[in-house]
């Protein structure tokens, strides 16, 4: 059964290992030694989680029959907008519904609310950008919709409207 808590301080040592998790297929191609790749991974994530605390609106941990394999962030940073800042499964429960489901619920509630729901993926992140898709995530232009989290031409801005 696929359940969403409140993340709390007994889960940083799970969320850290989550995205260190999500991140080792591209930093393995970065071609550093275990040290390099473990302190530039801990660097990414405590810069991450400072912006997420700056933001931040929600930010849950997934478990499905009580065990923890992803997280969802999401913040209200404008009416009538839901940002997803983070939807993550650890790879090892990858391909099983889950993220798919815990977008499904978020798409549910802001669409009963009249809520947009936007969130960017990385151009090269294709697995990604299809679940998107299939869940009817358009590209939005950025001049249309910036954010603080854009910028970068790899970052594509896309959005789901009631």
């Amino acid at each position: 059964m696929l359940t969403l808590r409140r993340t709390s301080p007994a889960d940083t040592a799970f969320v850290a290992e989550l995205y260190a998790a999500t991140r080792a297929d591209e930093v393995a191609g970065f071609g550093w030694d275990d040290a390099t790749t473990a302190a530039f991974l801990r660097g990414q994530h405590a810069a991450r989680e400072a912006a997420f605390a700056a933001t931040a609106t929600d930010d849950a941990v997934v478990e499905v029959d009580g065990v923890p394999v992803g997280r969802l962030v999401t913040a209200r940073r404008e009416a009538g907008v839901v940002h997803v800042l983070d939807v993550a499964v650890h790879p090892d429960h990858q391909g099983r519904g889950t993220g798919t489901a815990v977008l499904r619920d978020v798409l549910a509630d802001a669409h009963a609310a009249g809520t947009t729901v936007r969130l960017h993926v990385r151009a090269t992140n294709v697995r990604a950008a299809a679940l998107y898709a299939r869940l009817g995530f358009v590209p939005v232009d950025d001049a249309e919709a910036p954010s603080p989290t854009a910028g970068t031409v790899l970052d594509v801005l896309l959005e789901a409207r009631p």
